[in-house]
């Protein structure tokens, strides 16, 4: 199945402009978004900030904007506690993963 990426110069200036105030690699992105392969978008939300209003929606508007030109968006929510218990689960799979590997080479 493939996945229709719209390249138009003039909606990816229009996304890079409105409502942003500072793209730090401008001009990779731009080329990332002109080359017509799928990005993928990722944003991270902490629900239990105590900070929520609607400026917080900003972000997801223009996750849609990417979505419209047809990147995958990837929306993670989480709080902080729950992201350092992810990461260490993460890296106890990992090291699982690499002894296992290592005992795999062990008896070979």
């Amino acid at each position: 199945m493939a996945i229709n990426i719209d390249t138009n110069i003039k909606k990816i200036n229009q996304i890079l402009t409105r409502g942003v105030e500072e793209i730090i690699d401008v001009d990779n992105l731009k080329k990332g978004l002109k080359s017509g392969k799928q990005l993928r978008v990722k944003l991270g939300i902490d629900p239990t900030s105590p900070n929520i209003h609607i400026g917080r929606a900003i972000p997801l508007f223009k996750l849609r904007d990417f979505q419209e030109l047809g990147h995958k968006i990837i929306l993670i929510i989480m709080s902080k506690a729950e992201l350092c218990s992810f990461r260490a689960l993460l890296i106890c799979s990992s090291l699982f993963q690499y002894l296992l590997y290592c005992e795999k080479l062990s008896f070979s």
